[in-house]
């Protein structure tokens, strides 16, 4: 049996590498990155005993921040110039225009209005007011131009 988890923030890269080193055991072809990912690591209980609750906590956190995006009056979905974008306005009136997806993996992004920042839903890139990248895993920002 093969198994690859526990990548964190690093599912799409590591997974990756995780099906190459698989198939190349399954088709008993040597690959040098096996010992990387070797299953002799100690097992992780306590990540074991938290996993209901952190997919309890990340759903209900998707479903908030979801329900505050289309339920916050300052927040507008609209289509610009065939872009799908999000619109922020601010206590002054002022228009922050963004685009609506992250770019890391197209994942939906929502408004926090408390710290006045733009956050992917699935990887928890963040971006400024006006759309540039704060922290990834994305590269890029999400200004729309």
């Amino acid at each position: 049996m093969f198994l690859g988890t526990g990548y964190n923030t690093w599912g799409m890269t590591n997974g990756s590498l995780a099906g190459e080193i698989i198939s190349s055991l399954i088709l008993k072809k040597d690959n040098k990155y096996k010992d990387l990912m070797a299953p002799k690591r100690a097992l992780n209980l306590s990540k074991l005993e938290r996993l209901p609750s952190d997919i309890y906590g990340n759903i209900k956190a998707i479903c908030k921040s979801t329900k505050n995006n289309v339920n916050n009056n300052k927040v507008i979905n609209k289509v610009i110039k065939g872009k799908k974008v999000l619109i922020y306005i601010d206590e002054n009136n002022n228009k922050h225009i963004v685009l609506n997806k992250c770019p890391h993996l197209k994942c939906g992004i929502v408004f926090n209005e408390i710290e006045k920042t733009w956050e992917c839903l699935c990887h928890g890139s963040r971006f400024d007011i006006d759309g540039k990248l704060i922290n990834g895993p994305s590269n890029f920002d999400i200004t729309f131009k």
